[in-house]
């Protein structure tokens, strides 16, 4: 893939013994089917968990590098899966082959939170609350569920701006019902933020070397910057911060990790996505 991207190629076909990038495993489940195309950053992730048939360093660099990758069987004439890479981006070839832990930093500003407290800790209410916000295709960004001592917990969620009054109702109208749970001894309070943006960083080179987010999570703190919410993955750290801290986070994890900001834009989560061939 390195050198696809330093001869500026307009893609590279990657052969191997299987046809493609399949939606699980077929040696557990026979039915597995291809895919026909696939982003790069969907098959970060799931070269992340153990998907062994693309090494997450030549998805970083088809990625960085505006290359599309094919991945084909050596047994057969089949088109395989296309993994789709963005725009090309105009990047030196200095140190291409040098993984970096971070290769960029991400920032969504289109972002606001809803949180429900003291929702009742047993089985099906996060399930309710999330169908019933689903049914009205609203797409959820980050969720973090707070753990109380007692029978209780925090359920708190983003989503894009324009959708926070309907996710406000769907809550509002789900937390009365809560309240005839034996276990609740108050109404579940629902709490709404707009002021808020979120604020990632994101790169293969994460995998496999530990601190990266606690050398985030510093940066923030050294700079007076508050973290409301926290998501991981194998790939990306992301953090839920107040809008007005948004230029200063920036900077300083930009300056932290050596990278510059990435295109702003809305990041969705892919952790919902079926597990490929490991």
């Amino acid at each position: 893939m390195a050198l696809a991207a330093a001869l500026k190629a307009d893609f590279c076909e990657i052969y191997t013994d299987v046809p493609g990038i399949l939606t699980t495993d077929p040696r557990l489940v026979p039915e597995a089917q291809l895919m026909a195309e696939i982003t790069c950053d969907e098959m970060l992730e799931l070269a992340s968990l153990g998907a062994k048939v693309l090494h997450p360093r030549a998805v970083e660099i088809a990625r960085n590098y505006g290359i599309p990758l094919v991945v084909r069987s050596s047994w057969s004439d089949e088109p395989g899966t296309r993994v789709v890479a963005p725009p090309v981006q105009n990047r030196s070839l200095v140190g291409l082959e040098i993984a970096k832990a971070v290769d960029g930093v991400e920032y969504d500003a289109d972002q606001a939170k809803v949180a429900l407290l003291r929702v009742p800790d047993r089985p099906g209410v996060a399930s309710k609350l999330f169908r019933d916000i689903a049914q009205q295709q609203v797409d959820i960004d980050l969720i973090i569920q707070s753990i109380h001592d007692g029978n209780s917990n925090d359920i708190a969620f983003t989503v894009v701006k324009d959708l926070l009054n309907t996710a406000e109702a769907i809550t509002s109208a789900i937390a009365p019902a809560l309240r005839s749970y034996p276990e609740a001894d108050q109404e579940a309070e629902i709490i709404v933020e707009k002021g808020i943006a979120k604020i990632a960083i994101a790169g293969a080179g994460m995998i496999g070397r530990p601190g990266i987010a606690a050398k985030m999570f510093k940066t923030l703190a050294d700079v007076g910057v508050n973290i409301e919410m926290i998501s991981t993955s194998e790939v990306k750290v992301s953090c839920v911060i107040d809008q007005r801290d948004a230029d200063r986070a920036i900077a300083a994890l930009s300056n932290a990790f050596g990278v510059t900001l990435s295109t702003p834009k809305n990041q969705t989560d892919t952790s919902h996505l079926p597990a490929v061939r490991g």
